[in-house]
């Protein structure tokens, strides 16, 4: 948020150190603000004097209360290579929101703001720029541009002065009003000042408060940032590098677990069928014949499970002794309801194993356990189809990479993404629009 005020380069003239107060006799500093400087106000009883008539009083506002800010005038620091001395104070408040602005002062580069709201701090000059739209009618995030950039707008509010003290470049009156409307192309902030005289255009750059604290040797407390600043640039760098980082991994596994889909599943070897009395029972397969050992043979098995669930052991017997065994269990449920039709579980599972030597090979399977309904004991009547295909290669390995470089990809996006919802949340859901 910024403030209505004047910009205009400073005048060599000499500099009175003190004055005393119209209003209570106070000592006032005075920080060498130049001829530009139109109006004193006393930070204990709210007097607001004109230093071009001898201090003459021009306002009084006994009830003013100074606002939170951790600088103060007589500070000095230097912004951007330039050193500014804080000569004055204006606090405001709007929609609940508090700021304070702070007149700068500096003998090579005139008059500035130093903009400071919790925790946030930006630096504010006149502009000359103007925007090119009716920038007071545009809903937000509509564009507008001031001939060198383009903005989107932020918001319009009305905003009160609620506290002044020092020396100022206008006679800032507790009470005044003005409506501003803002818009950002981060870090910047073009906003425009009405009142009832007159239209003014500022541009803001938002500062790294840590570095403008260091720069004005602001000591104690730290006062960390609240919230998004309107105009406060996204900065993630680790994020950002560990996305960048991740998109080729990301995009390698892809393929490779596309690759493995399409061209990895084997050749099949054996297909046979499973009656419900083969399985109650137990019984062997036909002889399968395979000839790459070591490599992943692949059992496909579906059956016709409704509203049932089964368990059936699997041994692989190679001249009837048992090199391999495994349990797999079924399960399919289905119905309708309020919302339409449902379904769990499946029909169909997948059995990976490898076997030592070539050679023929035989399935020796038998249904186990199983159930019908929610809570029934017997066993369900089921056929079996079985398929059995060698030279099977895993996809899975490059499927869970591929999820954890995904998701390292997005990190940064997702963090940028979200750090945008914050700074618009509150302007959108103020005006309904998203």
């Amino acid at each position: 948020m910024s403030t209505q005020h004047q910009d205009t380069r400073p005048e060599t003239t000499a500099r009175v150190r003190s004055v005393q107060c119209r209003g209570c006799g106070a000592p006032l500093t005075l920080h060498g603000g130049g001829h530009r400087i139109l109006s004193l106000s006393c930070a204990y009883c709210g007097t607001v004097m004109d230093p071009r008539h001898d201090y003459a009083v021009l306002a009084k506002f006994s009830t003013q209360q100074a606002p939170f800010s951790p600088f103060e005038p007589g500070m000095q620091g230097e912004i951007h290579g330039v050193l500014f001395t804080i000569i004055g104070m204006v606090g405001w408040e709007a929609q609940g929101d508090v700021w304070v602005d702070l007149q700068l002062y500096s003998e090579t580069h005139g008059y500035a703001w130093l903009s400071y709201e919790r925790g946030h701090v930006c630096f504010v000059r006149k502009t000359r720029h103007l925007p090119n739209a009716l920038v007071w009618n545009l809903a937000p995030k509509q564009s507008v541009t001031d001939g060198l950039r383009t903005y989107r707008l932020y918001e319009r509010y009305m905003a009160t002065i609620n506290y002044v003290a020092g020396e100022l470049t206008w006679v800032a009156a507790v009470g005044n009003r003005v409506q501003i409307v803002e818009a950002i192309a981060p870090p910047l902030l073009l906003s425009g000042e009405r009142s009832s005289t007159e239209t003014e255009y500022h541009l803001s750059e938002y500062l790294d408060p840590a570095a403008v604290y260091r720069a004005f040797q602001v000591s104690g407390q730290i006062w960390p940032r609240a919230g998004v600043h309107a105009a406060q640039p996204y900065h993630g760098p680790f994020k950002d590098a560990l996305s960048k980082a991740a998109f080729p991994f990301a995009i390698l596994s892809g393929v490779l677990a596309a690759a493995l889909w399409l061209f990895g599943s084997g050749v099949q070897i054996h297909q046979e069928t499973f009656l419900p009395g083969d399985l109650q029972t137990g019984r062997h397969s036909a002889e399968i014949e395979i000839t790459r050992p070591n490599r992943l043979v692949a059992l496909e098995m579906e059956t016709n499970l409704d509203n049932a669930w089964v368990d059936f052991d699997i041994d692989v017997l190679k001249d009837n002794e048992e090199i391999f065994s495994m349990g797999k269990a079924f399960s399919f449920y289905e119905g309708r309801d309020d919302e339409g039709y449902w379904s769990e579980g499946s029909r169909s599972a997948r059995a990976l194993f490898k076997v030592p030597e070539p050679g023929r090979y035989r399935l020796n399977i038998q249904l186990a356990d199983g159930g019908t309904g929610e809570t029934g004991t017997t066993p369900p009547e089921t056929t079996l189809e079985l398929s059995v295909r060698q030279g099977y290669i895993s996809s899975y390995y490059f499927v869970i990479l591929l999820i954890i470089t995904g998701i390292a990809t997005l990190i940064g996006p997702g963090a940028r993404i979200a750090f945008e919802r914050r700074r618009w949340k509150a302007v959108l859901d103020d005006d309904d629009d998203d």
